[in-house]
């Protein structure tokens, strides 16, 4: 029997496709433009671990609300539908390179979810087609 929310997200393998709405970033801005695909720029979604993404955004250069933290803690309690972490690369070559990204988001998500276990998530990697 599962007694405890962390418990029950390691044994459900579907957890990310339950938490994560992979079609919204949690900015509305970038939303808009991600809703379609264009030659000006390149959208996907891959899987990294927690800390794959916060070593790639450099977030220790950042301030972290754990008031924040904990209330996406929460959310994730109450089975609400999480924002997609996004990171977004001037280019492909930056992105495959390994370069920090450009810009991003999604860090006190990312360390609500690496504090409650979660080994892998949905992350959108959007580049500028400036490059091909």
């Amino acid at each position: 029997m599962i007694t405890s929310l962390k418990e029950w997200i390691l044994f459900n393998e579907s957890l990310n496709n339950i938490i994560f709405d992979t079609e919204y970033t949690g900015r509305s801005d970038w939303d808009e433009i991600l809703k379609h695909e264009s030659d000006k720029f390149h959208k996907e979604i891959i899987y990294m671990s927690p800390d794959q993404f916060l070593e790639r955004v450099r977030y220790k250069r950042f301030k972290t609300d754990y008031d924040k933290v904990k209330e996406y803690t929460n959310t994730i309690s109450s089975a609400k539908k999480l924002p997609t972490p996004i990171m977004w690369f001037m280019s492909k070559f930056q992105y495959e390179q390994g370069f920090a990204p450009s810009w991003h988001d999604g860090n006190h998500r990312v360390l609500a979810l690496k504090e409650l276990g979660i080994k892998e998530i949905p992350v959108i990697i959007a580049y500028e087609r400036n490059d091909l």
